[in-house]
């Protein structure tokens, strides 16, 4: 467990740094802001945690092969009673900041205290097994607590290269996108929408079908409400492009009209 703090120790300054980073305004270089730089964040410390379980559980398997097993001191008991405790209750804060930021880094972080508490409660058992004459109980709790951080570790990489892939948001998210589209009246229909995740804010691509017959201004105008009806309904959107289409029975009859005269 010491070796697993110690790994939240690094990666907790990587995610603090990333969060940090990602803070920073759009460049010309980078036009897009640096958010990203929190799906990195968390696959360096999903990274780290596979990696670190996955030696851990070599180290316990040499242990308990060359019968190196013993009762644990009685004051890890203790230890493993407070990391539980303060592992459970960083989790709680940090995943409310998380969700209420939209902060993938920030929600690694919060899962991986949850951890914390999770593998503390494994240690508790096991070293009051040990201390009872099961000298094997701890290190078999060593090894629960490895796989536990390997399939959360493993969790963590799968949803930051999503992030880094430009996954979409969320189903619901873009149906609500649809649903503020279509009920501006001078929308006629949906040609397409795509949405991606930026960090911590979404970007939408949205493409409307309207009037042929609106002036420029008009067009200016339409583009202006769509965007702020996207940006009250949905949270954390950073970026909206809007195109607009004429129908085609419009855009058809203008183009009739100009070839008659």
């Amino acid at each position: 467990m010491a070796l697993q703090e110690l790994a939240d120790i690094v990666g907790k300054g990587v995610n603090w740094l990333s969060v940090i980073a990602a803070k920073k305004p759009p460049t010309p270089r980078f036009p897009y802001g640096y958010g990203k730089l929190q799906f990195l964040s968390a696959l360096v410390m999903g990274s780290m945690l596979s990696f670190g379980a996955a030696s851990f559980i070599f180290y316990n398997v040499n242990h308990i092969s060359n019968e190196l097993v013993e009762a644990p001191s009685p004051f890890s008991i203790i230890a493993a009673i407070l990391v539980g405790l303060t592992g459970e209750i960083t989790y709680r804060v940090m995943d409310c900041v998380g969700n209420r930021n939209n902060n993938l880094a920030i929600l690694a972080a919060a899962t991986d205290n949850r951890l914390d508490a999770l593998s503390a409660l494994m240690v508790l058992v096991g070293a009051i097994l040990a201390n009872m004459g099961w000298f094997a109980a701890d290190h078999l709790a060593a090894l629960a607590v490895a796989l536990l951080v390997i399939r959360v570790g493993l969790h963590i990489m799968t949803e930051a290269i999503h992030g880094l892939l430009d996954i979409g948001p969320p189903d619901e998210i873009m149906a609500l996108v649809r649903a503020t589209c279509i009920n501006v009246e001078v929308v006629d229909s949906i040609k397409n929408i795509r949405g991606r995740r930026l960090g911590d804010s979404y970007e939408f691509d949205v493409s409307l079908f309207v009037s042929g017959d609106l002036t420029v201004y008009e067009t200016a105008e339409v583009k202006a409400l769509v965007s702020d009806k996207i940006y009250n309904a949905v949270r954390h959107t950073e970026h909206i492009h809007i195109s607009l289409y004429p129908m085609l029975q419009n855009a058809t009859s203008a183009l009739e009209k100009k070839t008659t005269t």
